[in-house]
């Protein structure tokens, strides 16, 4: 939904750099010099703040309360009986025991080819070859642990799992196996939280503090460059007019990376459905997607 709007993202950093250059230009070299060295220690410093604070303002503030969250919602409802739903779903037409599941997968060892060996025998004729099997079992460990983690926390830390599981899915098997102890659930919550769900939390947070310490950086910065540069003249040479318009762009792109931060928001806080604020809008510009792809790899 959306991506036949992806240019508006190139129009937006076409009009900003278009901006900066038209307001340098009126501006003599000196104030435009001391702005952008205002605008380069804005960007600097904020990813350092963000960088250095984020993950210990994630673990002070979400991460007892995440793991209570987890513990609530795996001591309330039935792992085995969400993941046998999803592996009856997988187009085999068998109906899995939800014990012999559990047993397979609290062992902790070899899950996916005793889950196979058990489902070849109910239906080898409709079964798959395991590796593809595989591939598809572990679509129903991240679809699974998904929609345990979106019961209580956001969708887009849920959507952050399923991911992270797909691409290891042997780790996902220490949480399976925590599961056993069914009168104390709260390591199984807190592996969940540690691994699959902290991570975009701290993410969100260390958004938020960048965006947060560059729009006042950049205020204190421009206003000690205003100080500084009063008595500055406009010059038109050819040398201080390229120089300005180079300064120009500098301080466009620090504006766009400020702008795709405020996406990359939008995108977290809205699981990527929202109409402009999707990854396959976003893919298709020419410009910002590699704005936007720098912030989402940070």
């Amino acid at each position: 939904m959306g991506e036949q709007f992806w240019w508006f993202y190139d129009v937006i950093v076409a009009a900003v750099v278009l901006i900066c250059i038209f307001l340098t230009l009126r501006k003599g070299l000196l104030k435009a010099s001391a702005a952008i060295v205002g605008y380069i220690f804005a960007v600097f410093i904020s990813f350092s703040l963000s960088t250095t604070l984020a993950g210990s303002i994630a673990e002070s503030a979400l991460y007892g309360s995440n793991v209570k969250k987890m513990n609530f919602t795996i001591a309330e409802n039935d792992y085995a009986a969400e993941l046998c739903s999803q592996i009856n779903g997988m187009g085999y037409y068998v109906t899995v025991n939800r014990d012999k599941i559990e047993q397979f997968y609290l062992s902790g060892e070899d899950v996916d080819h005793k889950i196979y060996d058990y489902i070849r025998h109910m239906n080898s004729k409709q079964l798959d070859d395991e590796e593809t099997f595989t591939v598809k079992l572990h679509d129903c460990y991240a679809v699974s642990a998904s929609n345990f983690i979106a019961k209580k926390l956001s969708p887009y830390s849920a959507e952050y799992a399923a991911e992270q599981i797909r691409k290891n899915p042997q780790k996902y098997w220490q949480f399976m196996q925590l599961l056993g102890d069914e009168y104390d659930t709260k390591p199984a919550a807190e592996f969940l939280v540690k691994n699959y769900v902290q991570p975009p939390y701290t993410t969100l947070i260390r958004l938020i503090i960048y965006l947060i310490a560059f729009v006042v950086l950049l205020l204190i910065f421009l206003a000690i460059a205003h100080s500084f540069s009063r008595n500055d003249h406009t010059e038109n040479g050819f040398f201080t007019v390229s120089l300005r318009v180079i300064i120009g762009v500098g301080k466009a792109a620090a504006i766009i990376l400020a702008i795709a931060v405020i996406i990359r928001l939008n995108v977290i806080t809205g699981n990527d459905k929202m109409l402009f604020f999707n990854h396959e809008a976003i893919d298709k510009t020419y410009i910002f997607k590699y704005f936007y792809s720098f912030i989402r790899t940070w």
